[in-house]
């Protein structure tokens, strides 16, 4: 009889970072993202002196370096747990981790390119693999989206190293955003009508009614996007993409309304992921005022909504897997105000020149501290942890 995922995790006897693949990604994630900003920060200020410091690399470890691992360890704890077939653990998992970080080395070394994209390249084929064949074995459809997204950031990923520099750090922005906005929309939904549902109930109400959202809306909101966002792509300085990038960040923001609407319980999680939609609403926003602030528009987007969910998502994850510590919860909420902080003063680098180092600075310095953070409280999980396995 197989296992389900939860009974695979709880059964394994091995060591507590390879007993679940969100742990050593999510983990690899903060860690990453701490030290490709301190690097980053000793090259712009002159502190550090190495050639492949460029922004560039900058824009390609925080785009597929940070985000891959939050997408690779959520999916490979998610899709098995839809799939109800085993999660990747021990040697194998262990695997996949050592091709990330020999990805993020390679990107750091002076190896010829083809080199760096050979061993880059190589844990998005192996990923892939390992989820589709777990889809396809399951037929769970439901699970496609994740393996699109997958394949987008993967493929544009290909297109990176194959010399198309200057336009695949856009292509892999607006693919995060359609995840954001596909994937992590249902996702916020959900959690938000459960929520909703939970309220009524405590008390003592009927949670009876039509769905706020519905899979149809869902489907024209994220058209809607992807259309203002392929218009980007193709002429930025067009009329027609900032009145499609208007009109999709009005629509974003009406549904981040009613999200609101359905007054959900308060949970510090919720407000995380609403905060990372209010900037994608508000990323499009700058974009469709055209080039002039469009660095401003691709911070926001990658500082405030990338960061943003995803630190949310992991943290959510981690401590729903021990019943949500009211100690660690509560620390949930000073970390993601940090992090707002840091989307502030990033923006007000760009915006005001002269407060340009002293901003950057208070950007990276909250940035740290909620990844820091982050790394504090997974660690404190595992003092919470009441599965035997986990305590190995």
């Amino acid at each position: 009889m197989k296992q389900t995922t939860a009974e695979r995790l709880r059964s394994y006897k091995g060591s507590w970072w390879l007993g679940s693949p969100h742990r050593l990604f999510f983990a690899s994630a903060a860690t990453w993202a701490c030290l490709a900003l301190i690097l980053w920060i000793g090259q712009v200020g002159r502190l550090l002196h190495h050639a492949a410091l460029t922004p560039t690399w900058h824009a390609h470890e925080m785009l597929w370096g940070y985000f891959s691992a939050v997408l690779i360890g959520h999916g490979l704890l998610s899709v098995p747990n839809h799939t109800g077939k085993l999660p990747v653990a021990g040697t194998g998992l262990l695997t996949l981790w050592a091709l990330w970080l020999a990805g993020r080395l390679a990107m750091l070394s002076l190896a010829p390119a083809v080199l760096k994209a050979a061993i880059d390249l190589s844990l998005w084929a192996l990923v892939l693999f390992v989820l589709m064949r777990e889809v396809l074995s399951a037929r769970k459809i439901a699970n496609l989206p994740f393996l699109t997204a997958i394949l987008a950031l993967g493929g544009c990923n290909l297109a990176f190293h194959i010399g198309l520099v200057a336009v695949t750090p856009r292509l892999a922005i607006c693919a995060i955003v359609m995840i954001i906005t596909l994937i992590g929309g249902r996702m916020i939904y959900s959690f938000t009508e459960n929520a909703r549902v939970e309220r009524l109930r405590m008390a003592g109400q009927s949670a009876s009614g039509r769905p706020m959202e519905t899979k149809l809306s869902q489907h024209i909101m994220s058209g809607m996007t992807a259309c203002s966002l392929l218009a980007w792509l193709m002429a930025p300085s067009e009329t027609i993409a900032a009145a499609s990038l208007l009109v999709a960040s009005i629509i974003s923001f009406m549904r981040l309304g009613v999200w609101f609407e359905m007054r959900p319980a308060r949970d510090v999680f919720l407000k995380g992921m609403y905060a990372a939609y209010a900037w994608v609403c508000v990323g499009l926003m700058t974009l469709a005022t055209g080039p002039a602030y469009e660095l401003i528009a691709l911070h926001i987007l990658m500082i405030g909504a990338m960061f943003t969910l995803t630190f949310t998502i992991m943290l959510r994850s981690l401590l729903r897997g021990v019943g949500y510590p009211k100690p660690l919860v509560k620390s949930v909420g000073w970390l993601l105000l940090t992090l707002q902080v840091a989307v502030v003063a990033r923006v007000a680098a760009i915006l005001v020149p002269s407060l340009r180092m002293p901003a950057l600075s208070a950007s990276t310095a909250a940035t740290l501290i909620a990844f820091i953070g982050f790394l504090i409280v997974l660690a404190a999980t595992r003092r919470f942890s009441t599965s035997p396995a986990h305590r190995a």
